[in-house]
């Protein structure tokens, strides 16, 4: 609630006066468009306009007499429940175009012991930004009465944030330069104050050496500034020492190839930088200097209003890390509007941070599979935007990858930004279009472009069924398997399952060149790859004829992926290709391990692959239970169990239930959304990809069941 006294008025949490509202400062960053007038406002007292028992709105004009215009700054505040949402809007009409940023302290009334979401006793100075990386945005205060206050960030698509820590480059993928947005929380006073900032970014300029040879650059440095210097890095170890004036160099060894950032710290006074690298290794490729001041990059148009968001809570639970990312994942999906279950609401929250600005100045979002990408993979994002209700980002992101298509009708896999992107492979991709294009008609009602499409599906029959057979070969089982890929085509079911579906979308669509025959065929062929083993055993086989065995015969490989093209023809069409036989028999197959985990690719028996024998390419090998190796990924096995539990198998619930909680409890420290789990139970060996993006699908898979099968299913329910 909000109550007045006579110094101003507070914001109450429980029994606590949390901060006085009207003194709470903040510093206004403003430029013009050419950058000629830039400079900073500093507010230190609010008017107040409007205060009533739930809500409060503050208000001041700022006067920027260079520019010749008035900033009108409004912060309201708002409860909403257990939750406090803080609306700070900027507005001008009086200038085409104002660049804004700004920064605002957090500073509770009685003090408190600041917290992060990756660090109980925070004591890194960026809590969230380019320059952290902590995955989430999140922090606080504890208080000595076991309270805890938690600070939350709206996403990067309504507050207009980045989070671009790497780039890909011609030379391969590399530190990101650009410094938008390089801290978007900050610890401050002895971590006793929390810094909210939005809309800054410290310029970067692309500077020349003043001697650049072979294996040396020397340059004069500016006092204030600090450099960095890209190199093209061809042979490693490369080592490299920068030498400041006449004083002692620091060395450092480069031991990876590629793309490579020397960091040079702030200078003291001005000088001379030397810069010594290993003959013949690496070529020194750019020098970028950084501005010591922040500058506003938010562009807020004549007669527009700019808006952030932020959210509150006060809580009491145990203090611990744990505790700390469990809350804050469970309020922010909260502040967002999202109902459910607890383990509903994490992956929620998790998926919605991962939604930044595509460029800076750019209007259309990214999103990325987790902070420690900087791309947005079509797959990923495929599964991932379909998790949530918000058919602008569904629309956006599909607009944005229709625009990679060729003439051939061809899309490309990733979109990063900064630098242009080609790849183009025998992947899922091309099905994956022409499935979200009828996605988008029928839950949508967005009209599908049968041009488009009609292209995209004759592109993919004489691609991989040239003489329609209705049984295609390609490299690599065409799905998150790609690590699979083959010298020669050959036959996947997960592969032949999406080719299935494609063409069942097709006949829907009545695109030329698919008629009903065909499609029998194309179906036929999908179910063809039912089997009894060798064990007596029958479930789909996943890579038939792959001569690992130890005498070159068949190894029997059984993946949960194999049911994902079954499941978006049930979600889709509502038609069973498989059969509830085929569907059965090959969940009765699949291993499960610690109660719970299937893993996403094994041989019939349980066992891993090993590095003698094992289907990947390039002389990739993870041990058994990682990643591709037995990894349990939850999105894929959760997409299995709602086909079992479609065609009425047992097991189905139990092994939902229990899979989404081991997403969340497996792990003491980290109650979030991951990439995988290890099969076996090790928490160490869980993905280091945490606060992962496409396990928002599990929602929806919950959703349909709801509508479709089961009204009263539930997942996820209260985690400890």
């Amino acid at each position: 609630m909000f109550q007045q006294e006579k110094d101003g008025v507070y914001l109450v949490g429980g029994d606590r006066p949390l901060w006085n509202l009207q003194r709470e400062p903040m510093n206004l960053f403003y430029a013009n468009t050419d950058r000629s007038v830039w400079g900073q406002h500093f507010v230190d007292r609010w008017n107040l306009t409007r205060l009533e028992k739930d809500s409060c709105v503050l208000a001041s004009t700022v006067r920027i007499e260079e520019l010749n215009t008035d900033l009108a700054v409004q912060v309201a505040y708002t409860r909403k429940g257990d939750l406090v949402e803080k609306e700070v809007s900027f507005f001008q009409n009086n200038i085409p175009n104002l660049y804004v940023g700004f920064t605002q302290k957090v500073v509770p009334e009685k003090g408190g012991t600041l917290w992060s979401f990756d660090d109980a006793q925070q004591e890194d100075g960026c809590i969230f930004g380019k320059e952290s990386r902590q995955a989430f945005p999140a922090a606080g205060f504890f208080w000595n009465d076991g309270s805890v206050l938690g600070v939350l960030m709206d996403t990067g698509v309504n507050n207009s944030w980045s989070r671009w820590c790497l780039r890909r480059t011609s030379g391969g993928n590399g530190v990101a330069v650009s410094c938008y947005d390089p801290v978007l929380m900050e610890a401050a006073g002895k971590q006793t104050e929390l810094l909210l900032r939005a809309g800054q970014y410290f310029p970067v300029y692309d500077v020349a050496p003043d001697n650049v040879t072979e294996n040396t650059a020397r340059f004069l440095a500016r006092k204030g500034y600090s450099y960095s210097l890209e190199f093209d890095c061809g042979d490693c170890p490369c080592s490299v020492s920068a030498t400041w004036q006449d004083g002692e160099p620091g060395r450092m060894v480069w031991k990876e190839q590629g793309r490579q950032v020397l960091e040079l710290p702030v200078c003291e006074e001005n000088g001379i930088w030397e810069i010594t690298w290993e003959k013949g290794k690496a070529a020194c490729k750019g020098l970028f200097e950084k501005c010591p001041e922040y500058r506003p990059w938010h562009r807020l148009a004549q007669g527009d209003t700019r808006t952030y968001r932020y959210f509150f809570f006060v809580d009491q639970f145990e203090p611990s890390l744990r505790n700390l990312r469990k809350y804050s994942q469970l309020y922010l999906a909260q502040a967002l509007g999202f109902s459910g279950s607890a383990g509903e609401k994490i992956l929620y929250a998790d998926f919605r941070m991962l939604n930044w600005l595509a460029e800076p100045e750019g209007e259309e979002p990214l999103c990325v599979p987790s902070i420690d990408y900087f791309e947005m993979y079509f797959r990923d994002v495929f599964w991932s935007v379909h998790g949530v209700e918000d058919p602008d980002l569904q629309l956006g992101i599909f607009r944005r990858i229709e625009k990679t298509m060729d003439a051939r009708g061809w899309v490309d896999n990733i979109i990063t930004p900064y630098y242009g992107s080609e790849e183009k492979t025998d992947n899922e991709l091309n099905y994956l279009y022409v499935i979200w294009s009828y996605w988008n008609q029928k839950q949508l009602g967005v009209a599908t472009d049968l041009e488009k499409v009609e292209k995209v599906v004759s592109l993919v029959l004489n691609r991989y069924d040239p003489k329609r057979e209705g049984k295609i070969f390609v490299n690599n089982p065409q799905s998150l398997m790609d690590v699979m890929w083959q010298e020669k085509p050959c036959a996947f079911a997960v592969s032949q399952g999406y080719f299935c579906l494609t063409m069942k979308i097709a006949f829907a669509l009545g695109i030329a060149g698919v008629d009903q025959a065909y499609l029998e065929r194309v179906q036929e062929g999908y179910r063809s790859y039912y089997r009894i083993g060798s064990s007596g055993k029958k479930y789909l086989q996943t890579f038939p004829g792959n001569k690992l065995g130890e005498r070159g015969e068949d190894l029997e490989i059984i993946s949960c992926l194999d049911l994902e093209p079954e499941f978006l023809s049930l979600y889709l069409l509502g038609e069973s290709i498989l059969g509830e036989k085929i569907v059965r028999d090959t969940l009765d197959q699949i291993p499960v391990f610690c109660d719970c985990r299937m893993p996403i690719v094994s041989c019939i028996d349980g066992s891993f692959f090993t590095r003698e024998r094992n289907p990947f390419n390039g002389g990739l090998y993870w041990e058994g239970g990682c990643y591709a190796n037995g990894g349990s990924y939850l999105r894929p096995q959760c997409i299995a169990l709602a086909v079992g539990k479609y065609h009425g198998w047992e097991k189905a619930d139990a092994l939902m239930k229990a899979r989404m909680r081991a997403e969340f409890e497996s792990d003491p420290d980290f109650p979030v959304s991951h990439e995988y789990l290890h099969a076996l139970g090790n928490p160490q060996k869980n993905s280091d990809h945490k606060v992962f993006a496409w396990n928002v699908f599990v929602n929806e898979i919950n959703r349909w069941i709801r509508r479709e099968i089961d009204p009263e299913f539930q997942v996820g329910e209260e985690i400890v």
